[in-house]
């Protein structure tokens, strides 16, 4: 039998997230029973595991789409797990991946597992149309229908959750259903005794342990040290032996009296290794929580962690490898707090990792991995601060980062990973410095940008993500010339990158990091059109951008850049390209839709009131429906609406007459234009013809 490097992919749509960790979970964690382990199957002895699993999603850094890495995957793994909902029946991700294994693997490795809508409605379908028609050589679907592939079902009016697990058990280990289900009740039932009476003992160790804390220190110590090898163990194990439903529910009761009782011990002085067993026990705790959707109170025991490992950074200050497990435990509780739109609390963990690591090669000595380390800390704590408007400080950090990265960065690295990490930091400090109005500095960072993917081209010229990043560093370029109002070289790179995002769109269709470039190169070159009054032109690429981001949206509309910046302002643009090219009541009948838009964003920015470009785009459509209104010759509606536009950069950066950032300084711009001279834009053909 062939080996795989992973027993099953994955593939779901992001919007059912929730549906993919519970299945990755499910079977990675899943023991088949011992009476079948090696007995004959239909594809040799009978495992003992499932494991492991390739979850995409998360095996891939964000952003990341179906490029070399994750085809790899698929072609490394047996079977092919499809999570199906109307979402991923509409996803170019999933049909993708489904279509690559279906044309390059075995198609009757193809297994589906429905969590959602129904196979054939018109309305809900939920199987893609890759796993029920034929797909062609060149991945493409044809209209030539075949079998529907085996399904499990985990509604509850379905197989249900376990039921639905055994199914796809059954499956990967090629044993009868009815053989696995017997052999797997019989078990259940046995361990789901011993676990409940375990859990009762261990309740009843715990309270004891909070009055022997108090009486009797010493032997409080001796009691401690046992219950919480007792907890790690219990949560360790039972987390991977448990079905679903009852780990959350003793686990659930472990995790409320656990963090009890750790609130009372932890004033206790406490040995390395009860320390060390304390942060694993709390990270523990922190998962079980986020399991149970109680993301505050993961938080705060990832913080509590934290801190029982700083303290044994404290007692080792010079201790390498506690000062990096530190540094990288901050930078990840820092992203989730980032991703979480918790800036201050981001910056907090960022800055800290930066400190140490610079105590790390200051005063303990100096590697490339440490120094390489550092520089990371010091891009990442730029990136948060870039996101917080705080530009100058960002750039700092971002040229410390870059002189570091290029005295580390191994120019024989044939995975290419130190260049690409190396590019992504010139690309953050050209971005820091066109926000800043340095034009020239932030050229020349965007030339040595593209230069390095030049070479990583030159090494391979297969290399998706080098291509896909030039195509973004061209666009950037472009959207800085158009704010230098250099239109004509804008209108030259912006041709450039759109004919090479289409061309590598072309190349491969469901690639959404090839939809996205496209999306976005057609967007800067339709502004560069609009800007050089070329109105037919710059109609025709919004329109273009505009269904390219819809697409996006349709698949994944919690992506907050393509439902806001790419989609909001695709449209706007369209709106305006066609208004431009009209007079009189064609032109403000052009300008309707822009209402409705700028609802649609206004909405968004309430639950994302710290993303940039959703409030630049939000200011646009104010501006732009102010502009309807004074069309309509409803000046009233049309000064509240530029009034909006105005409250809404305020709101992002401050004193608007402090503003440096030149896409916030052109909306102020336009609005103090249409405040001296409220009719003058509109008859001077900024709007119409």
């Amino acid at each position: 039998m062939t080996d795989f490097r992973y027993r099953g992919f994955i593939s779901y749509s992001w919007a059912d997230a929730a549906w993919g960790n519970w299945l990755h979970n499910a079977l990675e964690t899943y023991r088949t029973p011992k009476a079948l382990v090696g007995t004959d199957g239909a594809y040799g002895p009978v495992a003992a595991r499932l494991n492991p699993l390739f979850k995409d999603r998360e095996e891939e850094a964000a952003g990341a789409s179906i490029n070399a890495a994750v085809e790899a995957a698929l072609a490394s793994s047996e079977f092919l797990i499809v999570v199906c909902s109307p979402r991923s029946a509409q996803s170019r991700w999933v049909n993708h991946e489904i279509a690559w294994f279906k044309t390059h693997r075995d198609p009757t490795r193809i297994i589906a597992l429905i969590v959602d809508g129904e196979p054939g409605s018109a309305e809900a379908e939920c199987f893609p149309a890759a796993l029920t028609h034929k797909v062609l050589a060149d991945l493409s679907i044809s209209d030539e229908l075949e079998d529907n592939p085996l399904a499990a079902d985990a509604r509850d009016s379905g197989d249900g959750k376990r039921r639905a697990k055994l199914k796809l058990a059954a499956a990967m280990l090629g044993v009868g259903l009815d053989q696995l289900a017997r052999r797997d009740e019989r078990r259940r039932t046995i361990q789901t005794r011993i676990v409940v009476g375990a859990s009762l003992s261990l309740t009843a160790v715990m309270s004891g342990l909070t009055w022997f804390a108090i009486e009797a220190r010493n032997e409080a110590q001796i009691q401690r040290g046992q219950a919480e090898g007792l907890v790690e163990f219990m949560i360790d194990d039972l987390r991977t032996n448990l079905q679903p439903k009852v780990q959350i529910e003793v686990l659930g009761s472990i995790a409320d009296r656990a963090t009890a009782f750790y609130a009372v011990q932890g004033k206790y002085a406490m040995d390395d290794e009860a320390l060390a067993r304390r942060s694993r026990v709390l990270k523990l705790l922190a998962d079980i929580e986020a399991d149970r959707g109680r993301s505050s109170q993961s938080l705060e025991l990832l913080r509590q962690s934290i801190a029982a490992s700083g303290e044994l950074l404290k007692r080792d200050p010079d201790n390498p490898d506690r000062i990096l497990e530190q540094a990288f435990a901050l930078q990840g509780l820092g992203n989730v707090s980032f991703q979480r739109g918790r800036l201050q609390i981001a910056e907090d963990m960022m800055q800290q990792a930066v400190d140490l690591t610079t105590h790390l090669v200051t005063d303990v000595g100096q590697n490339d991995e440490w120094m390489a380390e550092h520089g990371t800390a010091l891009g990442n704590l730029g990136v948060v601060q870039l996101q917080k408007n705080q530009v100058a400080q960002a750039r700092v950090n971002f040229d410390k980062a870059i002189a570091i990265k290029r005295k580390t960065i191994r120019m024989d690295d044939r995975t290419h990973v130190g260049w690409m990490d190396f590019a992504i930091t010139l690309a953050w400090a050209a971005q820091a410095a066109e926000r800043l109005g340095k034009f020239a500095d932030a050229k020349q960072l965007r030339s040595e940008e593209q230069r390095v993917y030049g070479r990583m081209l030159d090494d391979d010229d297969g290399d998706q993500v080098a291509a896909s990043a030039m195509t973004v560093s061209k666009i950037k370029a472009a959207e800085a010339l158009l704010l230098q109002n250099n239109v004509g070289a804008a209108l030259a790179v912006a041709r450039d990158a759109s004919a090479q995002a289409e061309k590598s769109l072309a190349a491969d269709p469901g690639n959404f990091v090839m939809v996205e470039d496209a999306a976005g190169a057609a967007l800067t070159l339709a502004l560069a059109e609009l800007q050089s009054k070329n109105a037919e032109a710059s109609e025709d690429a919004a329109n273009r951008a505009m269904r390219l981001a819809e697409k996006l949206v349709a698949d994944e509309p919690s992506v907050i850049n393509w439902n806001g910046n790419l989609l909001g302002n695709a449209r706007l643009t369209s709106y305006a390209a066609r208004a431009r090219a009209l007079t009189g009541a064609a032109c403000q009948s052009a300008l309707e839709p822009v209402a409705a838009e700028a609802r649609r964003l206004e909405k968004l920015r309430t639950a994302y009131p710290d993303d940039r470009k959703l409030a630049l785009a939000t200011s646009r459509s104010q501006l732009m429906r102010g502009d309807a209104g004074a069309l309509a010759g409803d000046m009233a509606a049309a000064k509240a609406s530029w009034g909006a536009a105005a409250a809404t950069l305020a709101s992002l950066y401050g004193a608007i007459d402090k503003i440096v950032d030149p896409a916030g300084r052109l909306l102020v711009d336009q609005l103090r234009l249409r405040s001296e001279q409220p009719r003058t834009p509109l008859a001077r053909g900024v709007v119409c013809a």
